[in-house]
């Protein structure tokens, strides 16, 4: 693309050299007038002693001079003239062809110079595209291990959420089982209770009846049997409601202190003697605690006597 914008200018660079040339060649005859060099004698000098000692020798013979060149025609005025005008003509198309040459020489340095400037910005622009490229990825892969990061935190967020959850449904359905043995485990001591204090009043019904028969040496009799009747119902009642604590219980015991309504509710319960452990003292106040109707005498001389205010030893088998 370059060379055809420059083609132009070359021709016509060419053809001014040319007509350069042709005017040279037509004026040479009249710039180089050869001068006629008239013929002169060269004289040697020769010893005589030679002449005396050898005989002379014939000179050699002189080469002719070659014919001088016909003196050209001299140049009029008018040819002089233009002669002088052609070569000013000649030069001052040089000059504009130099003048040419040198524009055409600044604009290809000046297209050249745009060319490397142009190629310069566009490797600029590709440089800080590639910059740009490997800046996206970059920010595209820690974008990328951001998510999994992120995505793996909430994974394992989610697992010990669904594992506390898992967890917590169990300890509320072990909870609630729980609470369901302990219903179904108060259900059948209260129906105990209540079995053992209708097994209790019949009894006392019974002996009541035979203390009213019997004369008073007999009736202490029974009043004392059926105060250890009514005592073993307690210890029956309070071993039946005893939780084990951990640990080796064996052949302990405690005397526990009540005081009871006619009712057979209990008001207060206390250690009247420690066993001197203090878990297994604490169990046999919880089971007198929780029973919830002692078997005590219908009679209530009886009971005002031996079960208002009474020490029991708990000692469970």
């Amino acid at each position: 693309m370059q060379i055809a914008q420059y083609k132009g200018p070359i021709v016509f660079s060419v053809l001014v050299h040319a007509l350069v040339v042709i005017l040279t060649l037509v004026s040479w005859p009249s710039m180089n007038k050869h001068e006629v060099v008239p013929p002169h004698m060269r004289a040697t000098i020769v010893d005589a002693s030679v002449f005396e000692k050898k005989p002379p020798k014939s000179a050699p013979a002189k080469p002719t001079p070659p014919p001088s060149p016909a003196k050209p025609p001299e140049p009029s005025a008018a040819e002089k003239a233009a002669e002088q005008k052609a070569k000013e003509v000649a030069q001052k198309k040089a000059e504009e062809a130099r003048k040419r040459d040198e524009q055409a020489i600044a604009l290809k340095k000046k297209k050249e110079e745009e060319e490397k400037k142009r190629k310069e910005e566009q490797k600029k622009a590709e440089d800080k595209r590639k910059a740009d490229e490997k800046r996206l990825a970059e920010e595209k892969r820690k974008a990328d291990e951001k998510r999994k990061a992120d995505e793996k935190r909430l994974a394992d967020e989610k697992r010990k959420a669904d594992e506390k959850r898992k967890a917590d449904e169990r300890k509320l359905a072990e909870e609630k089982l729980r609470q369901e043995v302990e219903r179904r485990r108060a259900e059948r001591k209260q129906a105990e209770e209540q079995a053992l204090a209708n097994e209790a009043n019949a009894l006392e019904q019974q002996l009541l009846n035979q203390m009213n028969a019997d004369a008073t040496g007999a009736a202490q009799q029974r009043e004392a049997t059926l105060m250890e009747k009514h005592v073993d119902l307690i210890r029956r009642q309070l071993e039946e409601s005893w939780i084990a604590p951990p640990g080796e219980n064996r052949g302990m015991e405690v005397d526990l202190s009540l005081q009871l309504l006619p009712s057979g509710e209990l008001m207060s319960a206390r250690i009247a003697r420690s066993s001197g452990n203090r878990a297994f003292d604490q169990s046999a106040l919880n089971a007198a605690n929780t029973v919830k109707k002692y078997a005590v005498p219908a009679d209530s001389v009886v009971f005002n006597r031996h079960f208002r205010n009474f020490t029991i030893r708990f000692k469970p088998q």
